[in-house]
């Protein structure tokens, strides 16, 4: 009876992880697209793979919602383009032809971003998260062509879940809807998304 009134008690005070405001959270994540999407941009059998560090503040809190303020620091944005043959009806560049899929290695910046963390006195706490940034790749994406460009902008949103451990850790497992494209800086903007799965781990101080 002891014992499991002490067991109880354990799984209550490890469930109570208030996200507070003023608390900073220290992470690292990466992701792989599961899919190619048009509903924005238009080009098609791209896949993408990102990894990235983070810094957020919690700035305030309301009930049971934690809001924070996010940057993210992306040292590999790889976009895997198509095969030659895609390539070719793309470009009108025969020089694409029977190429291989390549990878274009990139890197960005996500100054601006927000999440919001629910159920934040909880171990498992869902969140609903968006960025906005840009990226600088090896060769112009996701069309190489000269019209095309090196420097994009990104925008992404999605959720997901952080599972909180002892010691203020936290596990993330979340997805999110990534765009890229140049904003109309070049008259060549087809742009493309990504649905993307990624996880990644925290600490909040």
């Amino acid at each position: 009876m002891i014992a499991a009134f002490t067991a109880v008690i354990s799984v209550k005070a490890q469930d109570d992880k208030p996200l507070t405001s003023g608390a900073s959270e220290f992470g690292a994540w990466a992701g792989y697209s599961l899919a190619n999407p048009t509903l924005i941009g238009t080009t098609t059998n791209r896949r993408f793979i990102n990894a990235g560090l983070r810094y957020g503040f919690v700035f305030g809190t309301w009930r049971g919602v934690a809001f924070e303020y996010t940057v993210d620091l992306v040292p590999a944005a790889i976009l895997i383009q198509p095969p030659g043959t895609q390539l070719v009806a793309e470009t009108g560049d025969r020089r694409f032809a029977g190429q291989v899929r390549t990878a274009v290695y990139g890197a960005g910046l996500s100054p601006i971003g927000f999440k919001f963390n629910f159920r934040r006195r909880r171990m498992w706490q869902p969140f609903f998260a968006a960025t906005a940034g840009f990226v600088y790749s090896a060769e112009a994406i996701p069309i190489p062509v000269p019209e095309a460009t090196r420097f994009n902008f990104t925008f992404d949103f999605g959720g997901g879940l952080q599972i909180w451990r002892s010691g203020r850790k936290a596990f993330t497992v979340g997805y999110k809807f990534d765009h890229i494209s140049n904003a109309e800086r070049s008259r060549v903007n087809p742009g493309f998304d990504t649905a993307v799965l990624y996880t990644g781990f925290s600490v909040f101080k």
